[in-house]
């Protein structure tokens, strides 16, 4: 099978504090381009866990939900009282 040449434009300071790590283990960057790719094929896809923080409206009209009560400053007694009072919370 052919070698396939790879051309990828990084930031230089990225590139020179990677370059720095790789060497420090005696790894060029094509072998550490060459172990991400690996791991990306092991994994069948990224091999580092991604996040984005867009809720979905369920979840933004809780995290608003919890805004209002905290706002309203409301006291319970007791922990029923406040599952009580729960009930009567309005959904925006």
């Amino acid at each position: 099978m052919k070698d396939k040449i790879v051309c990828v434009r990084v930031n230089s300071d990225l590139y020179n504090e990677s370059k720095k790590i790789l060497d420090s283990f005696g790894i060029t960057m094509s072998v550490g381009v060459n172990m991400f790719l690996k791991k990306v094929c092991q994994k069948k896809g990224i091999p580092f866990g991604l996040t984005y923080d867009d809720y979905n409206d369920e979840t933004k009209t809780a995290i608003s939900n919890c805004f209002q009560v905290s706002e309203e400053d409301s006291e319970y007694n007791s922990v029923e009282e406040m599952i009580e009072d729960s009930k009567n919370w309005k959904e925006d």
